[in-house]
Protein backbone atom coordinates (compact mmCIF):
# COMPACT_ATOMS: atom_id res chain seq x y z
CA UNK A 1 0.00 0.00 0.00
CA UNK A 2 1.04 3.33 -1.25
CA UNK A 3 0.36 4.77 2.65
CA UNK A 4 0.99 2.37 5.28
CA UNK A 5 -1.04 3.54 8.22
CA UNK A 6 -4.99 4.40 8.71
CA UNK A 7 -6.65 5.91 9.78
CA UNK A 8 -3.40 8.38 9.85
CA UNK A 9 -1.56 9.42 6.96
CA UNK A 10 2.23 8.99 7.47
CA UNK A 11 1.63 9.44 11.26
CA UNK A 12 -0.54 12.76 10.16
CA UNK A 13 -4.36 13.59 10.90
CA UNK A 14 -6.23 12.82 7.70
CA UNK A 15 -7.38 16.22 7.08
CA UNK A 16 -4.37 17.76 7.55
CA UNK A 17 -1.30 16.08 5.55
CA UNK A 18 0.85 18.68 4.58
CA UNK A 19 0.15 19.24 0.70
CA UNK A 20 4.06 18.03 -0.55
CA UNK A 21 3.64 14.81 1.14
CA UNK A 22 1.12 13.77 -1.38
CA UNK A 23 0.22 15.92 -3.99
CA UNK A 24 2.27 15.01 -7.12
CA UNK A 25 3.21 11.81 -5.38
CA UNK A 26 2.34 8.83 -7.47
CA UNK A 27 0.51 6.01 -5.75
CA UNK A 28 0.15 8.34 -2.77
CA UNK A 29 -2.03 10.73 -4.39
CA UNK A 30 -4.61 8.32 -5.77
CA UNK A 31 -4.04 6.33 -2.06
CA UNK A 32 -4.79 10.09 0.33
CA UNK A 33 -7.40 11.75 -1.86
CA UNK A 34 -9.74 8.50 -1.82
CA UNK A 35 -9.76 8.89 1.92
CA UNK A 36 -10.57 11.96 1.44
CA UNK A 37 -12.93 11.55 -1.19
CA UNK A 38 -14.58 8.58 0.86
CA UNK A 39 -14.74 11.01 4.00
CA UNK A 40 -16.73 13.24 1.92
CA UNK A 41 -19.06 10.59 0.57
CA UNK A 42 -19.28 9.19 4.32
CA UNK A 43 -20.50 12.71 5.53
CA UNK A 44 -22.83 13.12 2.45
CA UNK A 45 -24.31 10.24 3.42
CA UNK A 46 -24.72 10.76 6.91
CA UNK A 47 -26.47 14.09 5.98
CA UNK A 48 -28.99 11.90 4.08
CA UNK A 49 -29.76 9.53 6.84
CA UNK A 50 -30.78 12.45 8.91
CA UNK A 51 -33.05 14.05 6.22
CA UNK A 52 -34.63 10.99 5.15
CA UNK A 53 -35.47 10.36 9.31
CA UNK A 54 -37.03 13.39 10.04
CA UNK A 55 -38.54 14.50 6.47
CA UNK A 56 -39.63 10.80 4.93
CA UNK A 57 -43.55 10.14 5.92
CA UNK A 58 -42.54 6.39 4.54
CA UNK A 59 -40.38 4.26 7.28
CA UNK A 60 -39.35 1.78 4.91
CA UNK A 61 -37.41 4.50 3.39
CA UNK A 62 -35.92 5.82 6.46
CA UNK A 63 -34.49 2.59 7.46
CA UNK A 64 -32.49 2.56 3.93
CA UNK A 65 -31.25 5.86 4.68
CA UNK A 66 -29.92 4.74 8.02
CA UNK A 67 -28.66 1.20 6.27
CA UNK A 68 -26.71 3.71 3.85
CA UNK A 69 -25.05 5.38 6.89
CA UNK A 70 -24.04 2.39 8.64
CA UNK A 71 -23.26 0.34 5.03
CA UNK A 72 -20.69 3.74 4.12
CA UNK A 73 -19.36 3.61 7.89
CA UNK A 74 -18.04 -0.30 7.73
CA UNK A 75 -16.99 0.70 4.45
CA UNK A 76 -14.84 3.15 5.78
CA UNK A 77 -13.74 0.52 8.31
CA UNK A 78 -13.16 -2.33 5.64
CA UNK A 79 -10.87 0.17 3.57
CA UNK A 80 -8.70 0.98 6.69
CA UNK A 81 -8.13 -2.77 7.75
CA UNK A 82 -7.67 -3.44 4.34
CA UNK A 83 -4.21 -1.31 5.10
CA UNK A 84 -3.48 -2.26 8.45
CA UNK A 85 -3.43 -5.82 7.75
CA UNK A 86 -2.64 -6.38 3.91
CA UNK A 87 -5.31 -9.10 3.62
CA UNK A 88 -6.55 -9.85 -0.35
CA UNK A 89 -9.71 -10.77 1.09
CA UNK A 90 -10.61 -7.75 2.75
CA UNK A 91 -10.23 -5.96 -0.67
CA UNK A 92 -13.01 -8.55 -1.61
CA UNK A 93 -15.34 -7.84 1.14
CA UNK A 94 -14.45 -4.23 1.03
CA UNK A 95 -15.27 -4.02 -3.00
CA UNK A 96 -18.30 -6.15 -2.45
CA UNK A 97 -20.07 -3.91 0.07
CA UNK A 98 -19.02 -0.72 -2.48
CA UNK A 99 -21.32 -2.56 -4.62
CA UNK A 100 -24.23 -2.48 -1.76
CA UNK A 101 -23.70 1.13 -1.26
CA UNK A 102 -23.78 2.32 -4.79
CA UNK A 103 -26.73 0.26 -5.31
CA UNK A 104 -28.79 1.39 -1.88
CA UNK A 105 -27.52 4.83 -2.46
CA UNK A 106 -29.40 4.70 -6.71
CA UNK A 107 -32.57 3.25 -5.06
CA UNK A 108 -32.99 5.85 -2.17
CA UNK A 109 -32.69 8.13 -5.40
CA UNK A 110 -35.04 6.53 -7.08
CA UNK A 111 -37.67 5.81 -4.75
CA UNK A 112 -37.37 9.91 -3.00
CA UNK A 113 -37.59 11.30 -6.83
CA UNK A 114 -40.26 13.45 -8.06
CA UNK A 115 -40.69 10.93 -11.44
CA UNK A 116 -41.42 8.33 -8.73
CA UNK A 117 -44.31 10.08 -6.59
CA UNK A 118 -45.71 11.33 -9.96
CA UNK A 119 -46.11 7.48 -11.86
CA UNK A 120 -49.50 6.14 -10.82
CA UNK A 121 -49.48 2.59 -10.19
CA UNK A 122 -53.04 0.29 -10.30
CA UNK A 123 -54.00 -2.16 -7.87
CA UNK A 124 -54.28 -4.77 -10.94
CA UNK A 125 -50.79 -3.80 -11.69
CA UNK A 126 -49.30 -3.91 -8.08
CA UNK A 127 -50.39 -7.12 -8.03
CA UNK A 128 -49.12 -8.32 -11.46
CA UNK A 129 -45.83 -6.89 -9.61
CA UNK A 130 -45.77 -10.25 -6.89
CA UNK A 131 -45.17 -12.32 -9.96
CA UNK A 132 -42.15 -11.14 -11.08
CA UNK A 133 -40.42 -10.41 -7.81
CA UNK A 134 -39.29 -13.50 -7.68
CA UNK A 135 -37.19 -12.78 -11.09
CA UNK A 136 -35.89 -9.43 -9.99
CA UNK A 137 -34.49 -10.31 -6.59
CA UNK A 138 -33.01 -13.34 -9.01
CA UNK A 139 -31.27 -11.59 -11.41
CA UNK A 140 -30.26 -9.05 -8.78
CA UNK A 141 -28.00 -11.71 -6.41
CA UNK A 142 -26.65 -13.08 -10.03
CA UNK A 143 -25.64 -9.37 -10.68
CA UNK A 144 -23.54 -9.36 -7.45
CA UNK A 145 -22.13 -13.02 -7.99
CA UNK A 146 -21.09 -11.51 -11.01
CA UNK A 147 -19.41 -8.49 -9.36
CA UNK A 148 -17.87 -10.80 -6.87
CA UNK A 149 -16.43 -12.78 -9.53
CA UNK A 150 -14.80 -9.45 -10.85
CA UNK A 151 -13.43 -8.25 -7.72
CA UNK A 152 -11.65 -12.23 -6.90
CA UNK A 153 -10.30 -11.54 -10.45
CA UNK A 154 -8.92 -8.02 -9.06
CA UNK A 155 -7.58 -9.14 -6.31
CA UNK A 156 -5.88 -12.32 -7.07
CA UNK A 157 -4.63 -10.92 -10.16
CA UNK A 158 -6.63 -13.47 -12.15
CA UNK A 159 -7.53 -10.82 -14.86
CA UNK A 160 -3.10 -12.28 -15.98
CA UNK A 161 -4.41 -15.27 -16.16
CA UNK A 162 -5.74 -14.97 -20.10
CA UNK A 163 -5.21 -11.60 -22.17
CA UNK A 164 -6.70 -12.53 -25.44
CA UNK A 165 -10.08 -11.97 -26.46
CA UNK A 166 -12.87 -13.06 -27.66
CA UNK A 167 -10.82 -16.62 -27.50
CA UNK A 168 -8.74 -17.75 -24.46
CA UNK A 169 -5.35 -18.37 -25.12
CA UNK A 170 -6.65 -19.27 -29.15
CA UNK A 171 -9.19 -21.35 -27.93
CA UNK A 172 -13.12 -21.25 -26.99
CA UNK A 173 -12.43 -23.01 -23.70
CA UNK A 174 -8.62 -23.24 -22.57
CA UNK A 175 -6.76 -26.37 -21.34
CA UNK A 176 -5.79 -26.46 -17.34
CA UNK A 177 -3.72 -29.02 -16.92
CA UNK A 178 -0.14 -28.94 -15.71
CA UNK A 179 1.98 -28.25 -19.02
CA UNK A 180 -0.68 -25.85 -20.88
CA UNK A 181 -0.72 -23.89 -17.42
CA UNK A 182 3.45 -23.82 -17.12
CA UNK A 183 2.83 -22.55 -21.27
CA UNK A 184 0.87 -20.20 -20.42
CA UNK A 185 3.32 -18.57 -17.74
CA UNK A 186 6.12 -18.54 -20.19
CA UNK A 187 4.33 -16.55 -22.31
CA UNK A 188 3.13 -14.19 -20.10
CA UNK A 189 6.43 -13.83 -19.19
CA UNK A 190 7.61 -13.01 -22.13
CA UNK A 191 4.92 -10.45 -23.24
CA UNK A 192 5.56 -8.49 -20.64
CA UNK A 193 9.13 -8.69 -20.98
CA UNK A 194 8.58 -7.34 -24.46
CA UNK A 195 5.73 -4.52 -23.09
CA UNK A 196 8.45 -3.79 -20.59
CA UNK A 197 11.27 -3.19 -22.52
CA UNK A 198 8.72 -1.56 -25.72
CA UNK A 199 8.00 1.04 -22.85
CA UNK A 200 11.44 1.45 -21.49
CA UNK A 201 10.08 0.00 -18.07
CA UNK A 202 13.22 -1.99 -16.73
CA UNK A 203 15.88 -0.73 -14.39
CA UNK A 204 19.55 -0.79 -14.85
CA UNK A 205 19.24 -4.66 -13.95
CA UNK A 206 16.72 -5.48 -16.56
CA UNK A 207 13.96 -5.59 -13.69
CA UNK A 208 10.64 -3.94 -14.29
CA UNK A 209 9.92 -0.56 -12.09
CA UNK A 210 6.15 -0.54 -12.19
CA UNK A 211 3.90 -2.01 -9.95
CA UNK A 212 2.82 -4.94 -12.23
CA UNK A 213 2.45 -8.44 -10.57
CA UNK A 214 5.31 -10.35 -12.95
CA UNK A 215 6.49 -13.02 -10.45
CA UNK A 216 3.18 -14.47 -9.91
CA UNK A 217 2.45 -17.51 -11.52
CA UNK A 218 -0.93 -18.38 -13.26
CA UNK A 219 -2.89 -21.21 -11.64
CA UNK A 220 -5.42 -23.37 -13.23
CA UNK A 221 -7.91 -22.00 -11.09
CA UNK A 222 -7.23 -18.30 -12.11
CA UNK A 223 -8.24 -19.58 -15.84
CA UNK A 224 -11.50 -20.80 -14.38
CA UNK A 225 -12.04 -18.00 -12.82
CA UNK A 226 -11.89 -15.72 -15.46
CA UNK A 227 -13.37 -17.71 -18.09
CA UNK A 228 -16.58 -17.71 -15.51
CA UNK A 229 -16.54 -14.81 -15.39
CA UNK A 230 -16.85 -14.35 -19.25
CA UNK A 231 -19.49 -16.70 -18.81
CA UNK A 232 -21.30 -14.92 -16.56
CA UNK A 233 -21.08 -11.42 -17.94
CA UNK A 234 -22.60 -12.96 -21.11
CA UNK A 235 -25.41 -15.21 -19.07
CA UNK A 236 -26.03 -11.64 -16.94
CA UNK A 237 -26.71 -10.18 -20.17
CA UNK A 238 -29.26 -12.08 -21.52
CA UNK A 239 -30.85 -12.45 -18.03
CA UNK A 240 -31.32 -8.38 -17.28
CA UNK A 241 -32.74 -8.38 -21.01
CA UNK A 242 -35.08 -11.29 -20.26
CA UNK A 243 -35.95 -9.55 -17.54
CA UNK A 244 -36.87 -6.54 -18.77
CA UNK A 245 -38.88 -7.98 -21.51
CA UNK A 246 -40.94 -9.92 -18.71
CA UNK A 247 -41.60 -6.83 -16.86
CA UNK A 248 -42.94 -5.10 -19.85
CA UNK A 249 -45.34 -7.57 -20.57
CA UNK A 250 -46.38 -8.07 -16.87
CA UNK A 251 -46.77 -4.44 -15.59
CA UNK A 252 -47.22 -2.61 -18.73
CA UNK A 253 -44.98 0.03 -20.03
CA UNK A 254 -46.55 2.53 -18.05
CA UNK A 255 -45.33 1.07 -14.81
CA UNK A 256 -42.50 2.60 -13.01
CA UNK A 257 -40.83 -0.06 -12.42
CA UNK A 258 -40.74 -1.35 -16.44
CA UNK A 259 -39.50 2.27 -16.97
CA UNK A 260 -36.92 1.87 -14.34
CA UNK A 261 -35.45 -1.21 -15.77
CA UNK A 262 -34.46 0.34 -19.22
CA UNK A 263 -31.79 1.87 -16.92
Amino acid sequence: MAVPDWPNTFGYNMFLVPFDRWIGQFGIFEEHAHRLVASFVGFLTMILAIWLWFSEPRKWVRRLGVTAFVLVVAQGILGGLRVTEINPNLGLIHGAVAQLFLILICGIALVTSGWWHRVKVGREKEASFGRIQGAIITVLCLVFVQLLLGATMRHQHAGLAIWDFPLAHGQVWPATDAASVANYNEKRLALQGELHASKKLLDESGNPVTFLATGKEIQAWHVWMQMLHRVGAVATLALVVALVVKTRQQLGQAHRFTRASYV
